[in-house]
């Protein structure tokens, strides 16, 4: 039986407004010590979370978004129990300091630049995202995110299955917010848009290939464009570099490319130092986030340091000896509590263990029809009469 994960964000408020780093520094010295064991970044010493038994209780990029990292269990049930205990145990303490969670997908605006400067951290893919990336723009979004084990040879079919529904889930689950961009159905797939530079934009939304695992591993890993690399430590917080020149994933791997370190970032000024560095080739363990993307849906990869990527076919057999090698699906909103993330996690969980009888029925939707029905569904929350009619025979053959 395959293993499943989650990922479970949520809204944190403190007398009206989004929690900040000083409410959440208390919370975690003064209560959140009893759950196990502080998570502090490195460099800074700053509480980042604590790792209890069933899983993290973090922040992501600022202290108003609270983050359940959930460890993978054996079935959704099993991870359904734990992931309400842990959150039951962190309300009680939460609520003792006065600091309130809510299950939404957007609670208010981004905040300005002065209240970013204040929330954000300063090191790791943070540290990058602020100069060209208005990462502000997510700072007060949520969502549910499950991860469920793949195997190598469906993994081409269960993308491929998952990119054909993803207008459906969009129009279905993309519902529950507080605050929304006018005339926008799915505000927070709008903010991405906005966050990410118009140069970047195939980072997001769908990658088109031909339903094969090498064609998904070609497009959406191989020829994509370097995002970040990891030099020291985690990607989030600890030291990273950016490419010194145009090129892909592929290439880096194959024979290095010159780099930039990121150095210091000064937000008073607005300023980052960067010192630059000969040829480099990144680990093959960081290739998630070498070739880094926000689609819809992706597969997550970590790989075995000791393995030789100099080509597609390399980074085929490195899939399979993969320590994790797990699908993420990332447009599913924020469910308004317990049962709906069951029912969400449900159906994504079927789509992915039904995927190769679905892929017959999905191949007959093009990738055209695909992406501008996911279109009008983030802006509307509608689709195409014959769309409605494929996502229909897919659901329809899923509960045969």
């Amino acid at each position: 039986m395959r293993k499943v994960g989650l990922e479970l964000e949520l809204l944190q408020v403190a007398g009206g407004r989004p929690l900040e780093w000083g409410e959440w520094r208390r919370l975690v010295e003064l209560k959140l010590h009893r759950l196990g064991e502080v998570i502090r970044d490195s460099y800074t010493g700053e509480p980042l979370g604590v790792r209890a038994h069933e899983g993290v209780v973090g922040l992501d990029s600022n202290a108003g978004l609270l983050e359940l990292s959930m460890e993978p269990r054996r079935s959704l049930d099993d991870l359904l129990d734990a992931t309400e205990h842990l959150y039951r145990e962190y309300l009680e303490l939460a609520a003792g300091a006065g600091i309130r969670v809510v299950w939404t997908s957007q609670l208010a605006p981004p905040p300005g630049t002065g209240e970013y400067r204040r929330r954000v951290a300063r090191r790791g893919i943070y540290g990058v995202l602020w100069r060209r990336w208005d990462h502000r723009q997510l700072m007060n979004s949520a969502a549910m995110q499950p991860a469920i084990d793949v195997g190598v040879e469906e993994a081409g079919c269960c993308m491929l299955v998952l990119a054909a529904f993803t207008p459906y889930l969009i129009s279905r689950f993309e519902d529950n917010y507080m605050w929304r961009l006018p005339g926008v159905y799915a505000t927070r797939l709008e903010l991405w848009c906005r966050m990410v530079p118009r140069e970047e934009h195939f980072r997001l939304g769908l990658p088109e290939f031909d339903g094969s695992t090498t064609g998904y591993l070609r497009e959406a890993i191989w020829r994509m464009k370097p995002f970040l690399i990891p030099l020291k430590g985690k990607y989030k917080y600890g030291r990273v570099g950016l490419p010194a020149s145009d090129t892909t994933v592929g290439e880096l791997y194959q024979k290095g490319s010159p780099i930039r370190v990121l150095e210091k970032v000064d937000f008073s000024r607005l300023e980052a130092t960067f010192r630059e560095a000969s040829s480099y080739r990144p680990s093959p363990e960081h290739i998630d986030v070498v070739g880094m993307s926000f689609h819809d849906a992706k597969l997550r990869l970590k790989l075995p340091s000791s393995v030789e990527l100099r080509s597609l076919r390399d980074l085929e057999q490195a899939v399979k000896q993969a320590e994790k090698r797990y699908i993420e699906v990332r447009l599913l909103g924020t469910p308004k509590g317990f049962k709906e993330l069951e029912e969400r996690y449900e159906l994504v969980l079927q789509l992915c263990e039904h995927a190769e009888e679905l892929a017959p029925l999905a191949r007959q939707l093009t990738w055209r029809e695909i992406r501008e029905n996911r279109r009008l569904a983030a802006l509307r929350g509608e689709v195409t009469a014959r769309y409605r009619r494929a996502a229909a025979s897919m659901l329809k053959q899923l509960r045969r």
